[in-house]
């Protein structure tokens, strides 16, 4: 994410998690495409993968909806905080542009501005480049539960 509307989209309405980091293009070099993810110049996630040949929707390691959590913290001390898992499915707007799989990489190196590098990725042998869109609708909560706070 490198504008203010994408991240408010995807982290304060359904949820997502998001930062905002520095714009940056993916590359792409004959067969070889390869993206990084910086934030205020260190970086966050490298990614690469050889396009070795057309892939359907169906290969995807993803299905039509997807989950989050949102935390939604009260701004007066002592108040709980709102937690929710929200779901979020693509809509009929969902369209396949262009879709390759190939040998991959991904790496989180560690840096001081998020924890991501924490959680370790497993070896990544294959990837997929896809070039997609949606219309982002509104999701639906499947759970919520009122956290209590935390008071020192």
């Amino acid at each position: 994410m490198s504008t203010d509307e994408a991240m408010i989209a995807a982290r304060e309405v359904s949820g997502r998690p998001k930062m905002i980091c520095d714009h940056n293009e993916l590359q792409i070099m004959g067969s070889s495409t390869s993206a990084v993810i910086t934030r205020r110049g260190e970086t966050l996630m490298r990614a690469s993968v050889t396009l070795e040949k057309p892939a359907e929707v169906s290969e995807l390691p993803f299905g039509g909806a997807w989950f989050s959590v949102r935390k939604v913290q009260m701004p007066e001390e002592g108040k709980p905080a709102l937690k929710q898992v929200i779901k979020q499915a693509l809509t009929g707007s969902f369209k396949a542009h262009s879709i390759w799989r190939g040998r991959a990489f991904c790496e989180m190196p560690g840096q001081s501005i998020s924890d991501v590098w924490k959680l370790d990725p497993k070896p990544t042998w294959r990837g997929w480049m896809i070039h997609v869109s949606w219309d982002l609708r509104f999701g639906s909560i499947v759970w919520e539960n009122w956290v209590p706070a935390i008071v020192d």
